[in-house]
């Protein structure tokens, strides 16, 4: 058994109902939260990636925190130009507690509001994606979204995660589409999609083996052959490669020393085994290094109970084979 196709597409109003239940949870969140984690970094940190220094701080690629910044920036709340790489941190706590103490209000709602709209970019693309299915079929994906913890915290917060997800998603969405029509020119926007996603984050890396399976599925329904492969992941590579040149491009020219614009991705890249022996506090005890149970946990802990049950008849269902699940 699979999802029933609906006779033809539902309608878009489905979406706007969820779409108001998100931004009901969501939008009173960007002036009432206290500033978490990384925020007044990172968002000081946007406004001079505008400057094309992309490169100083280089525990987080520039694209998530730059789009985030980017009203602040056409709002002409700029930093000076000059500072010194190696004292980020004390020159983005000046700048934002010091010389814009007044604008705290501005500073923490526009690049909020963007990651909220990068939480209904992912909404949107479910409603896209199921909106051909049944009816039961896409109010649950779209109430899943709606109303999932995580998405909704994240969603009003000025971090990397919401637009990491959001190209992430619509990266495989259309590296499924290329492996469905055939096409290699939708394999590239799935790898412009894809590069999008690191450069938001480096943890989204993990779409590397996620197309992989998508393909290696291709190749045991019988459905793909080596010239398409070569010609999808040719595309995908290329037009992800040219992604990330032009985003650290400006670190090129603006930060001397450094000719080639891949040099800050893979040094920065080679920086992630170190940060993984960084000390945490996990299961009640301080460990030396990072652990590898540390994903299953969050992944348990951050899904919804329902979700994590639905999953599970799901699979279980699929092994005695009582339904099938599409790829």
């Amino acid at each position: 058994m699979t999802p029933r196709r609906a006779a033809r597409p539902l309608s878009w109003r489905w979406f706007l109902i969820f779409a108001l239940l998100f931004c009901a949870q969501v939008l009173p969140r960007l002036t009432e939260d206290s500033p978490a984690g990384d925020e007044p970094i990172d968002i000081v940190n946007g406004l001079y990636d505008w400057r094309g220094d992309v490169a100083t701080v280089d525990l987080h690629p520039p694209l998530a925190q730059a789009l985030q910044a980017l009203p602040l920036w056409v709002l002409g709340l700029r930093p000076p130009a000059g500072a010194q790489a190696q004292e980020y941190v004390a020159r983005d706590l000046s700048f934002l507690f010091e010389t814009h103490s007044k604008n705290w209000p501005t500073f923490f709602f526009f690049p909020r509001l963007v990651t909220c709209l990068f939480g209904l970019g992912i909404g949107f693309l479910l409603y896209r994606m199921s909106r051909e299915e049944s009816p039961a079929f896409m109010i649950c994906a779209l109430g899943f979204w709606a109303f999932d913890p995580a998405i909704l915290a994240f969603s009003g917060l000025a971090m990397a995660d919401v637009p990491m997800a959001f190209f992430f998603l619509l990266s495989v969405w259309f590296f499924h589409r290329s492996l469905e029509q055939g096409r290699g020119r939708l394999a590239g926007w799935a790898g412009l999609f894809g590069a999008m996603a690191v450069t938001c984050k480096f943890s989204a890396f993990f779409l590397l083996p996620v197309l992989a399976c998508l393909e290696w599925a291709q190749w045991r329904e019988g459905r793909s052959a080596f010239r398409r492969m070569f010609q999808r992941w040719g595309w995908g590579l290329g037009a992800a490669l040219v992604w990330v040149i032009l985003v650290y491009l400006p670190g090129t020219v603006v930060i001397p020393g450094h000719p080639w614009p891949l040099h800050f991705l893979f040094s920065d890249f080679q920086l992630m085994p170190i940060l993984m022996r960084h000390p945490d506090y996990f299961l009640g005890k301080l460990v030396s290094g990072g652990q590898l149970g540390y994903y299953p946990l969050a992944f348990v802990l951050k899904t919804p109970l329902s979700l994590l049950v639905f999953l599970a008849l799901a699979f279980a269902l699929a092994a005695a084979r009582k339904i099938q699940i599409p790829t």
